[in-house]
């Protein structure tokens, strides 16, 4: 008896604590073959992890889609040559974690001032519409285990060149794409 009594709490702490630790939602809802059926796609199409940079970037605080790529490895028109070409364009999308599927809190991405902004990492990149999510933006899954900020001096690069003082002009696919946000960033 004493045996259940400490051993159902404790299974029940482990199921609740899992997410943030494990990659449960990964588990639970990437199959990606049974997506690849549903999604009318190739299967090694969604399997394939990309090496992403992010910029944060809410257009208003109630933003649902703050997250901007800026950099995708490889190149998402290799995957598919019917894709866009998205080098120098920043692209709104929807970022989960493979853990809880859930966006990064706003305590995990620190002060907010620019250096806190840009990130690194893996990623899976799904259509729009997936996980319930915008169906205006592609939805990317980030390994939670390997997500990290971006150095200072990268931040510094990619800042002046987000504010148009570098080398490379980005295009922002804001103007371009309605999901009922406005245009005009922060």
């Amino acid at each position: 008896m004493a045996t259940i009594v400490v051993v159902i709490p404790i299974l029940l702490l482990a199921w609740f604590l899992a997410p943030y630790a494990l990659p449960v939602f990964r588990w639970r809802y990437m199959n990606f073959e049974d997506m690849a059926k549903k999604l009318n796609l190739p299967a090694a199409q969604l399997q394939q992890q990309f090496e992403v940079t992010m910029y944060y970037h809410p257009r208003n605080p109630t933003d649902p889609c703050p997250w901007q790529i800026m950099g995708m490895d490889p190149p998402w028109d290799s995957i598919d040559s019917k894709r866009d070409d998205e080098s120098s364009t920043m692209v709104r999308c929807t970022l989960i974690s493979d853990r809880d599927g859930e966006p990064p809190s706003k305590f995990f991405l620190g002060s907010g001032n620019y250096k806190d902004c840009f990130w690194k990492g893996k990623v899976w990149r799904f259509p729009p519409g997936t996980f319930n999510k915008s169906k205006f933006h592609p939805v990317l899954v980030y390994g939670a285990s390997d997500w990290e900020k971006a150095s200072f001096t990268d931040s510094e690069v990619l800042y002046s060149e987000v504010q148009n003082r570098g080398t490379k002009v980005w295009t922002n696919d804001d103007k371009d794409t309605d999901d009922g946000q406005p245009v005009t960033l922060q």
